[in-house]
C-alpha cells in the first residue's frame, strides 16, 4: 500500500467513526467528507461555508455545553479544502495530504495522524453544535 493510500485509509476510518461524518469519496490523498445535521440530511453549500470559516477559528468559548475533549477540538485551528457543492442537497469538504504533510507523515506517522484526528474531531464537534455556532454570529 502506498503512503497516501495508508494515510487516506486511516483518515477515512476516523471520519466514518463519527455518526455525523461520512466519507463521500476517497481519491488518492484526498478524503471528501459530507457533514451531517442533527436534524437529518447534510450541510448544504451555505452551511459548509460556515463550517469552513469556523474550522479555522478557535470557537471553543462559543459552545458552553461542549465536553472538555470537544472544547480541545473546537479550540484547534485547522485548515481543510474549501467546500464544494456536489448536489442541491449537500456540499463536501476535503482533508488532503499535501507535500509538507506527506514529508511529516514519512518521518512521524503518528504525529501527522494525531493532527488529522484533531481536524476530524473538530469537524464532528462543529456538526454536533452547528446550531449553537450558527446562532452565535461567529
Amino acid at each position: 500500500m502506498s503512503l497516501s493510500n495508508d494515510w487516506a485509509s486511516a483518515v477515512k476510518s476516523m471520519v466514518d467513526a463519527d455518526a455525523l461524518l461520512d466519507t463521500f469519496s476517497l481519491e488518492r490523498s484526498i478524503v471528501s467528507i459530507r457533514i451531517g445535521k442533527n436534524s437529518g440530511g447534510w450541510l448544504d453549500m451555505a452551511e459548509a461555508r460556515d463550517l469552513y470559516r469556523w474550522i479555522s477559528l478557535d470557537v471553543s468559548e462559543v459552545v458552553a455545553i461542549a465536553s472538555n475533549d470537544e472544547k480541545v477540538a473546537l479550540s484547534t485551528v485547522a485548515y481543510i479544502g474549501q467546500p464544494v457543492s456536489v448536489s442541491e442537497s449537500h456540499a463536501i469538504v476535503r482533508i488532503a495530504l499535501g507535500v509538507e504533510s506527506m514529508l511529516t507523515y514519512v518521518s512521524d506517522k503518528d504525529a501527522t495522524l494525531k493532527e488529522d484526528e484533531l481536524t476530524v474531531r473538530k469537524l464532528a464537534a462543529i456538526a454536533k453544535y452547528f446550531q449553537s455556532l450558527n446562532n452565535s454570529g461567529v
